[in-house]
C-alpha cells in the first residue's frame, strides 16, 4: 500500500509544467522502443485511460491498464481522491529527455545526462527481467490536479500485446 500511496502523491505532489520537446517511438539511441507490437491502444492513450479513470473514480479503468506484476498494482479506493484531473499534455517521451528531466538544471553537463540515461537503461532492463517483454516505452504527461499543474513520466511494458504502466520512477522534481 505503502508503495501505491507513494505512486499517486509522486504524481500529485511534482508540481512542475515543463513543455515536452523530444517525441520518441522506434527502437534507436534514445532509448525507447515502441515499434513493432499488435496493441490498439498507444503508450499515450494508456496513460489518458489511468487518469481519466482516476478522474471518474474508476478503478476497473485504471486497473485495466496497470501491469499486474507491477508494485502498484491493483490500485484501490484509498490510493486515490475524489479530485478532478484535467490532462494538458500526453506524450512519447526520449530516454534523454527523462534524463535531462531528472535533474535539477535541464541545461547541465552532457556526461551527467549520459550516466543519468545509463542508469535508466539499467532499471528498464531490470523491469523487463523482472516482468517480461520487449517494447517499452515512456510517456510523459501533465495535468491540473486540486489547483496545482504537476507533471510525470510513467514507463509502460507490452504485457499480453497491450501497452501497460508499470511504474512512475521517472518524475522529475519541482522546477
Amino acid at each position: 500500500m505503502t508503495v501505491r500511496r507513494r505512486f499517486i502523491s509522486g504524481v500529485v505532489v511534482t508540481s512542475t509544467v515543463v513543455i515536452a520537446g523530444c517525441l520518441g517511438s522506434g527502437n534507436d539511441d534514445d532509448g525507447s522502443d515502441s515499434g513493432d507490437m499488435t496493441s490498439n491502444r498507444s503508450p499515450a492513450a494508456t496513460v489518458e485511460q489511468y487518469f481519466n479513470g482516476w478522474d471518474e473514480s474508476s478503478l476497473d479503468k485504471m486497473n485495466d491498464v496497470v501491469h499486474p506484476d507491477s508494485e502498484i498494482y491493483p490500485v484501490r479506493d484509498d490510493d486515490i481522491t475524489d479530485e478532478s484531473i484535467t490532462i494538458d499534455e500526453t506524450e512519447e517521451v526520449t530516454l534523454r529527455f527523462l534524463a535531462q528531466r531528472l535533474g535539477e538544471d535541464v541545461e547541465e553537463d552532457e556526461e551527467i545526462i549520459e550516466e543519468r540515461m545509463d542508469v535508466i537503461e539499467q532499471d528498464v532492463e531490470d523491469e523487463i527481467a523482472a516482468l517480461g517483454g520487449e517494447d517499452y516505452s515512456f510517456v510523459y504527461t501533465e495535468f491540473v490536479y486540486d489547483e496545482i499543474e504537476p507533471s510525470s513520466s510513467l514507463f509502460l511494458l507490452v504485457h499480453d500485446q497491450e501497452w501497460m504502466i508499470v511504474n512512475n520512477r521517472y518524475t522529475p522534481p519541482t522546477l
